[in-house]
């Protein structure tokens, strides 16, 4: 038993292991930012068919104000994957690429901070 989990321990790819750590970095962070919007924003940041239904529902209850919101969360999802997939760069490059990606969109959140007091 010792010599299997040693073996098992021993043969963990860890060329993979920073990738595997940013993404769970990333899901921790994504989830609590739903948390956060959901609680003080009724929005969400992941789940685009919540923010649709809310939109429909805005729609329905001739909410025009809260309709455009979830409008334009709907449009700044979509945007964002449209730059996203347009930017995509070939393997090699891609060890910069999503570090400059995190950077503009940190320098993006910390511009409309300031810009929308």
């Amino acid at each position: 038993l010792y010599s299997t989990t040693r073996l098992a321990a021993s043969s963990v790819d860890t060329s993979t292991l920073g990738k595997k750590r940013l993404a769970a970095g990333m899901g921790f962070l994504t989830g609590w930012a739903d948390m956060v919007l959901s609680a003080k924003l009724a929005t969400f940041c992941s789940m685009m068919t919540g923010n649709l239904m809310w939109f429909v529902k805005a729609l329905a209850d001739w909410r025009w104000r809260d309709g455009f919101y979830y409008a334009s969360v709907l449009a700044a999802y979509a945007m964002g994957l449209a730059i996203y997939r347009k930017c995509q760069v070939h393997e090699k490059q891609q060890e910069l690429f999503l570090p400059t990606m995190a950077a503009t969109v940190a320098i993006l959140f910390v511009l409309a901070d300031f810009l929308l007091i």
